[in-house]
């Protein structure tokens, strides 16, 4: 494993052991990224697997409410994770865990699976992951509890119908003031799912000149 890689994970581990679980609120954790640099493409530019972040330590500070973590190496995150995240930060208002960051092997993670996030923090308001958006169907697009999310980014997550993706969003985010779809790749599939979310931000964008959503502010959208 290079050096870079234990210090990412080094870092993490060092904040849970020595800060104060019981008072901190806010964990910002941020790697100056330059797209010319190889680590910023890390999965496709180096023809290696990524070290995949593990973000567990972070549970022993459970008075969170701010997480962003965003180094030169995606996190790792399964369902169950998921499932635990509302249980240890109860008042989570805004999650960020680098989904702007490639990766070699599709994320486990859904749609469906954040949507059960997003309801099960009522508090949260902005959230950044990567998701597999592939397959969201006409039936996931049925309105539920509607969220207080204003601000989702999705980064390099897989798409494949853009459309669809754009009935989900108004279906589930009425309240959404800004989608973010940053990615550091230009090459192979992730390059094609970033094409495609360019899709659904021309499609989010029509919407809201035709006055066909909900918000009363305009949407702030980027790429």
């Amino acid at each position: 494993m290079p050096v870079r890689d234990r210090r990412c994970q080094s870092v993490i581990d060092d904040a849970a052991s020595h800060l104060n679980g019981q008072t901190l609120d806010t964990f910002n954790l941020w790697h100056a990224l330059g797209t010319s640099s190889s680590e910023a493409l890390p999965a496709e530019s180096t023809g290696t697997n990524p070290t995949e972040l593990d973000i567990s330590p972070l549970y022993a500070l459970h008075q969170l409410k701010v997480i962003q973590v965003s180094l030169i190496h995606p996190v790792s995150l399964t369902p169950s994770d998921l499932e635990k995240i509302p249980t240890i930060w109860t008042n989570l208002v805004n999650l960020y865990l680098s989904p702007e960051l490639p990766t070699r092997r599709p994320p486990s993670i859904n749609h469906k699976h954040i949507i059960q996030l997003v309801q099960s923090l009522p508090s949260l308001v902005s959230l950044g992951l990567k998701f597999d958006a592939s397959h969201i169907t006409k039936r996931d697009c049925r309105t539920t509890l509607p969220s207080k999310l204003k601000t989702l980014c999705t980064g390099a997550s897989p798409i494949r119908d853009p459309s669809r993706v754009v009935e989900w969003i108004q279906a589930h985010f009425p309240h959404l003031e800004t989608l973010s779809t940053d990615s550091r790749t230009r090459v192979g599939e992730n390059r094609l799912y970033k094409q495609r979310w360019a899709v659904v931000m021309d499609g989010m964008g029509k919407l809201e000149a035709s006055g066909k959503t909900s918000r009363s502010a305009g949407m702030l959208i980027r790429w």
